[in-house]
């Protein structure tokens, strides 16, 4: 049964260690080039990862909605993308009317379907979501660094050692706007033309926030299908099974998927100690 990494387009270089362990190959969907961290393209030119591309998704307007947010960041500053990402109560940008304004500066010369419009609309929110989650993992690693220094260098005119030890210790990112990103995802898979049934996720609280999406079509199970991989015992997490007759009622390509999808969702913390 082959693998799919979900809800991402960048693997998280944390967790490629225990994926390998039990996935030889490993699919992931498809969003811009430009987009992808070098773990990620590493992995790609070794054959482990391998792009699935929606069918659909526009990359050329993909490709126009990116560089135009960054030409507003040139403006803004830093801000313009963290307000986008921000969980404050203001109206946030409208990645809609950002794909809308962009669509018609664009000379195409033929109608493109909303539903183009809605599959590059997910990839560029998820694209842009894990930028930002990088910027901030970098900017959390530079202020650990900074301290640590700060403390070293204190205790060197103190004329006492500071022991050595890490400050902050980093622990495994937690990713912004969790539920958004997970509907975006299911919008780009939903136009896979084909895409595993067995998933795979690093996602902190993914089982939560599955359990509401999937309301009523999902279970915890404790055993893994017949053709699913094999799990070393030092592999900890928690398997879910949804129905996807229920999950998706009203979705004719429905008709053509098997009757369960399983998602095996990572307790990378756990297994971190």
């Amino acid at each position: 049964m082959e693998v799919l990494y979900f809800p991402f387009l960048n693997v998280n270089a944390l967790s490629t260690g225990c994926i390998r362990s039990f996935a030889p190959r490993v699919q992931i969907l498809q969003g811009l080039e430009s987009a992808l961290f070098s773990p990620t393209l590493k992995a790609m030119e070794e054959g482990w990862l391998v792009p699935v591309k929606p069918a659909g998704l526009d990359l050329d307007l993909l490709s126009a909605m990116a560089a135009s947010l960054e030409e507003r960041a040139g403006f803004l500053g830093k801000e313009g993308l963290t307000d986008f990402f921000s969980e404050k109560e203001e109206t946030i940008p409208d990645p809609l009317l950002l794909v809308r304004e962009i669509r018609g500066k664009l000379p195409l010369g033929s109608a493109v379907e909303k539903r183009d419009e809605a599959l590059a609309m997910a990839a560029f929110f998820l694209m842009k979501a894990e930028a930002f989650d990088r910027e901030k993992q970098e900017l959390e690693e530079d202020f650990r660094r900074v301290t640590s220094a700060g403390r070293d260098m204190l205790a060197g005119l103190m004329g006492e050692s500071s022991g050595g030890m890490p400050v902050g210790e980093a622990a495994f990112p937690v990713p912004c706007r969790l539920e958004e990103r997970i509907r975006f995802w299911l919008r780009l898979f939903l136009a896979c033309e084909q895409a595993p049934f067995f998933w795979v996720t690093d996602m902190p609280g993914a089982e939560e926030i599955l359990e509401g999406i999937f309301s009523g079509a999902i279970d915890e199970m404790d055993e893994l299908p017949e053709d699913g991989p094999v799990l070393p015992g030092n592999v900890k997490g928690v398997l879910l099974r949804v129905s996807l007759a229920k999950a998706f009622p009203g979705e004719k390509k429905a008709l053509h998927f098997p009757e369960f999808l399983w998602i095996f969702c990572l307790d990378i913390p756990a297994m971190m100690g």
